[in-house]
């Protein structure tokens, strides 16, 4: 990855720095990538179909074992995005986020939630662990339950599944 043109490869140990449930952490990353991060821009297009601006990049992640973390990431940097754009086009103040709009950063929390899901159901065959730190930005005793149970049948479907 590191001798690709035009590739930045971040190693971020999600596990060591986050533990199990300091999601605020990622600040940590995003402080290493803002930059990068701000510089890529975004489509944007004016009522008139002007395009005032195109995006030059991506983020991509992954975790070396499943989803979980990768969607916790995602949804970290989806948010700074968002805030970003919703800056530029004047619906918020520059020091704001979409958090103040309690309704709508809960459906923005949830979208994440449930395409985690959506993907995690896919490959490891369970709902995605952590979901409750992207839903409440904490993890929550029902998550904890949540989580040991898909831990329990990961671990079924991948030692006692016929493939």
């Amino acid at each position: 990855m590191q001798n690709l043109p035009n590739v930045r490869y971040v190693s971020f140990d999600f596990h060591h720095v986050c533990g199990n449930s300091n999601f605020e952490n990622l600040k940590v990353l995003y402080e290493q990538i803002s930059e990068q991060f701000e510089k890529q821009g975004y489509f944007l297009v004016d009522v008139k179909g002007n395009i005032l601006e195109e995006q030059n990049g991506i983020v991509r992640s992954n975790c070396i074992d499943w989803l979980d973390r990768t969607n916790v990431t995602q949804s970290y940097l989806a948010q700074k995005s968002l805030d970003a754009r919703l800056q530029r086009t004047g619906v918020l103040d520059s020091f704001e986020s979409i958090s103040i709009f309690v309704e709508d950063y809960q459906t923005f929390r949830a979208l994440w939630v449930e395409q985690g899901d959506e993907i995690s159901l896919e490959y490891p065959g369970t709902y995605a662990l952590k979901g409750d730190l992207v839903r409440y930005g904490k993890q929550t005793f029902g998550g904890i339950i949540k989580d040991g149970m898909s831990a329990l049948s990961r671990y079924f479907l991948n030692n006692f599944r016929m493939a």
